[in-house]
């Protein structure tokens, strides 16, 4: 490993194990299960599998499907390659944007180099719900362990990308298809401007190597508003591709950390469930899984409140039950 904190190849070599058992449970499977039904053939704890099934997911080798009954599924669509996963070869999906194979390469150099950094934002969400996210982006938001592991993934993207980087700000900018975009990479957690955090993240990269789909949700719900066609399209199919359980958990965690931008979540729902149209005016496509977003956000609600009764002061709407 170049640089990095002690422990953190262990943690990424760990979770590169937990991927290959998973994918070898869920092939066993018949190729589609749920994240129990992994965590039970491969004797994985549920969050284990999880982050591993999220690993194959946003390299390729499975999609995020969500059943007529409401269950989470993750299909195998491609074989297993080690190399991959390492970061020593990249997958770009036949068709895939400019913006979206530039995030995948940046993932891939996050881990051929072991910098303790991760994608969050809306590159996050596409890679991780791919192929039913259809937003284009023009930013590439990441989030590093440190201000130390930030600037050497600066300065690693400086000279295999040729991207300018400004230290002070610790973004790079670059043009993608003509629009002016650029790549911001986040020391510590995700930020409202350099001097704000919204929600702090280190301690995720520290335990499991990695950040998820729902951390870009959670990160979205806890913006201070929402813009209703490109946020809320982003939110609403990250939530419709979510674990539930996982979810509930980083709301809660979001809650006790930074109660004051918890605070716009049950705001940024409300936007999000009366956007259907300016979405669709947007030019996004608003298909049948609508339907099945409100359903889950009643479910997320009322499982958040369940696990962790402290957010019941968010989602006052939770009926108590008896």
């Amino acid at each position: 490993m170049l640089g990095g904190r002690p422990g953190a190849e262990r943690a990424r070599h760990a979770l590169l194990e937990r991927a290959e058992l998973a994918y070898t449970a869920l092939r066993e499977l018949g190729g589609q299960a749920t994240i129990d039904e992994v965590a039970s053939a491969s004797g994985l704890k549920r969050l284990d599998a999880y982050y591993a099934l999220t690993k194959l997911a946003e390299a390729g080798f499975a999609t995020r499907e969500r059943g007529d009954d409401l269950r989470l599924y993750f299909k195998l669509v491609r074989s297993f390659n080690r190399e991959e996963l390492l970061g020593h070869k990249v997958y770009v999906p036949p068709g895939e944007l400019e913006i979206y194979a530039r995030a995948r390469a940046i993932m891939a150099i996050i881990a051929r180099e072991g910098v303790e950094a991760d994608l969050i934002g809306s590159c996050k969400i596409h890679i991780g719900t791919y192929p039913h996210h259809k937003r284009i982006t023009v930013d590439v938001d990441v989030v590093a362990f440190s201000e130390a592991e930030a600037e050497r993934l600066a300065q690693i993207l400086g000279r295999e990308m040729g991207l300018r980087w400004d230290w002070a700000w610790t973004i790079i900018k670059q043009p993608f298809n003509d629009m002016e975009g650029g790549v911001d990479i986040m020391p510590g957690g995700i930020k409202k401007n350099p001097l704000t955090y919204i929600w702090m993240l280190s301690h995720h990269l520290k335990d499991h190597s990695m950040l998820t789909l729902e951390h870009a949700v959670v990160g979205k719900l806890s913006k201070s508003t929402i813009d209703p066609t490109t946020d809320a399209y982003d939110a609403y199919k990250g939530l419709v591709y979510s674990d539930l359980e996982v979810l509930a958990r980083l709301t809660h965690d979001v809650f006790t950390s930074s109660p004051e931008h918890a605070e716009n979540m049950p705001r940024n729902l409300n936007t999000l469930l009366k956007s259907r149209e300016l979405i669709k005016e947007h030019g996004l496509s608003v298909e049948s899984d609508w339907d099945t977003l409100e359903k889950l956000i009643a479910e997320y609600k009322k499982l958040t409140v369940k696990k962790h009764a402290a957010t019941r002061h968010l989602f006052k709407d939770v009926k108590q039950e008896a």
